[in-house]
Formats: C-alpha cells, sequence, structure tokens
C-alpha cells in the first residue's frame, strides 16, 4: 500500500512540473516509451524507467526542453521530489546527503547509456539535467554534494506561494486518496489523474473524483501558473516564485521579446524561512498604482551565500559584494505563446552605489 508521503511528494512532482512549462519544458509521458529508445515501460508497471548503462529506473518525472542548441543533444530534465514530514519541535527534516547520492548515481548512469537504434532509427541520445525538487529544504552537506555533481536542488521555501501549495499538500490525509473505499489503488493512477485534471483535460475514470482538499489544491498550482527557472553568474540555476499578476507579466513579456533590460533592486526577508535560508525579493520598476512591483522570490544557493558569511552572519557590506557579483545580470528563459526569448534582469548599479556610499559614511 502506497504511503501518504508517496502522494504528496507526486502531487508537489506534477504541480512543478507543471508550473516550469513556461520555461520551455514539456513533460514526458508513457506514450513516448515506443518512439524512444531510451525509455521502457517500468518492470512493476508504475510508470516510465529511463535506461542506463547498468540498470533502467523509474523516474516519474521527466521534462525535455523545446529547442536544441547547435552542437548539443537534447536536453532533458529528470525529477526527483521528497516530501519529507516535519520534526515535533517544528524544525523541517530536510533532505540529506544520502538522497543527492542516489541522484548523483542515477545521473551518471543514464548519461552512459547508448544504443545504435533498430528498424534505420537512429538512436536517440540526451543531455540530462538533474533537478531534485523537497518540501521540507537541503542539508549543507546534501548541497555541497549537489553543486559538486551538477544536481540542481529547489526547495518549497523559495517563497510564499509556492509554500500555500506546500501547505495545502501536508494537510491531506491517506483517506483522501481512499477511492470508492479502496486506498490501495496505484501512484500511477492517481498522477495521471491529477496531470489530466491540472491541465484540464478529462478525469481518469477509474480514480473517481477528487475531494475538495485536492481540488483546492489544483486551483492554488493554477493560480500560481508559473514558475520561473534563471540563470545567474551564466551557470548557477535559480527558481524564481512569481508575486506579480498578470498585468506585470504581459509587460516582462513585451520586454523580454523586445530584447529589453529591466533594471532591478534586490532586497532580503528581514528574517531566514522556516528551513533558516535566505530568501531575496526582486523588485522593479516597472510601477502599477504608482507603486514598485515585487517580481520574484528566490533563494540564495548555500554554495554562493557561504563566501560572505562572517562568523554566521551576513553583514550588509558582504550582502552587497554578492548581489553585485552573482546577481548583476539575471537571464530567465520565456516561452510565450510558442515563441521563445530571454527576460533579461539588470541590477540597479545607481542603487548599489548609493547604498555603498551610505554605508561608507557612517
Amino acid at each position: 500500500m502506497a504511503r501518504l508521503s508517496d502522494f504528496q511528494a507526486a502531487i508537489l512532482e506534477e504541480s512543478l512540473l507543471y508550473l516550469i512549462r513556461v520555461c520551455g519544458y514539456k513533460e514526458v509521458g508513457r506514450d513516448r516509451i515506443p518512439f524512444d529508445n531510451t525509455l521502457e515501460a517500468h518492470r512493476a508497471g508504475m510508470g516510465i524507467a529511463v535506461k542506463g548503462r547498468g540498470s533502467s529506473h523509474q523516474v516519474d518525472c521527466i521534462g525535455d526542453y523545446i529547442y536544441t542548441p547547435p552542437l548539443c543533444n537534447p536536453i532533458r530534465l529528470l525529477g526527483e521530489t521528497k516530501f519529507y514530514g516535519i520534526r515535533d519541535n517544528g524544525s523541517p527534516n530536510k533532505v540529506g546527503i544520502g538522497d543527492i547520492r542516489d541522484a548523483v548515481g542515477l545521473l551518471k548512469d543514464v548519461s552512459e547509456f547508448f544504443s545504435r537504434g533498430n528498424n534505420n532509427n537512429i538512436s536517440r541520445r540526451f543531455s540530462y539535467q538533474s533537478v531534485f525538487f523537497s518540501a521540507t529544504g537541503f542539508s549543507e552537506e546534501a548541497q555541497d554534494m549537489a553543486y559538486a555533481h551538477d544536481i540542481n536542488l529547489i526547495s518549497a521555501y523559495g517563497g510564499p506561494n509556492l509554500m500555500n501549495i506546500v501547505n495545502r499538500i501536508r494537510e491531506l490525509e491517506i483517506d483522501d486518496f481512499n477511492v470508492d473505499g479502496n486506498a490501495d489503488f496505484s501512484i500511477r493512477g492517481f498522477r495521471d489523474s491529477f496531470r489530466s485534471r491540472l491541465r484540464g483535460g478529462p478525469q481518469i475514470a477509474d480514480e473517481g473524483n477528487p475531494n475538495e482538499r485536492i481540488r483546492r489544491i489544483i486551483q492554488s498550482v493554477i493560480d500560481l501558473d508559473k514558475l520561473f527557472l534563471g540563470t545567474i553568474d551564466n551557470r548557477l540555476t535559480i527558481m524564481m516564485i512569481p508575486a506579480f499578476g498578470n498585468e506585470i507579466w504581459l509587460q516582462l513579456v513585451e520586454l523580454a521579446l523586445a530584447g529589453i533590460p529591466v533594471p532591478i533592486v534586490l532586497r532580503w526577508n528581514d528574517q531566514p524561512n522556516q528551513s533558516g535560508d535566505l530568501v531575496f525579493r526582486i523588485e522593479t520598476h516597472i510601477r502599477t498604482n504608482g507603486m514598485r512591483n515585487e517580481l520574484f522570490h528566490f533563494l540564495v544557493p548555500q554554495e554562493i551565500l557561504k563566501n560572505f558569511l562572517r562568523d554566521g552572519y551576513l553583514g550588509e557590506n558582504e550582502a552587497l559584494n554578492m548581489k553585485e557579483q552573482y546577481f548583476s545580470k539575471i537571464s530567465v528563459p520565456l516561452v510565450f505563446e510558442g515563441t521563445f526569448s530571454i527576460l533579461k534582469l539588470e541590477l540597479n548599479m545607481e542603487w548599489i552605489n548609493e547604498i555603498r556610499t551610505r554605508l561608507n559614511n557612517r
């Protein structure tokens, strides 16, 4: 019988795969297996297995990037999600180094798979990218391991809009998945049903109707609508959780299509989040009703942050140096109505210099 945490992880995984579609990723379903020699049906009949050099690996969250750069294999995203609980003292049970070791092994094995194809079909190969989602954040050891092996980490603590969805998922009980008195139906069946409902398609007939709490989660994901993946320092990826409405979104798309950079300022929250991570807010000069708008929230990668901490504290000068060194330019890929563009966010250096002058004059 499936565990509650398995269903919760499946919901979060499917929600995130839906939300990052705006970046150009399209989910890969079981209907692709006959046409893709790197995939096969999982032995247990539950989902997709990705072929590796030594073994096949069940991966339920797979997304293909809709554009392939020249001189590069198609980009395929492999996602893994852990939905761990909260300890009695209120602290999150973070993903540890053991889970990341498993992800490293999987990525290495599938990246070395090769076959020559058959029936005159050329073998497909992919540039695999691994992303690890967590509802409770990551330990420092896990972050170090992931950074060393190109495993991208996404924590739900990056912003309130995503955390609201996670909290609703955490409220679920196993009885919420008890369909017609049978709590032993498959995760795969529920995942297919949830994916279909999230995209407005017909429900899976043999999975029954979702209860009210699951309907609220689906609506919350549809309301959030988007998550963005930004590149900083031309090499590191950050997940950016939007804090704007449709009016600002259309302005951002217009600027991206025109190639016009958007000046931004970065401010951090006064207090760390529940996971102890530092969250930045991206604000912009784009104004509605005379007010500056918050665009995104994102977590500062531990690999960057620890280089600027002094005795565990991030001072004002160190924060300015970090912003200038790593966040002066953020590139965000967008797909809007089938058109690909890059949203360019550029740190307002006049703002940085004004703050630096004020600090030096104290």
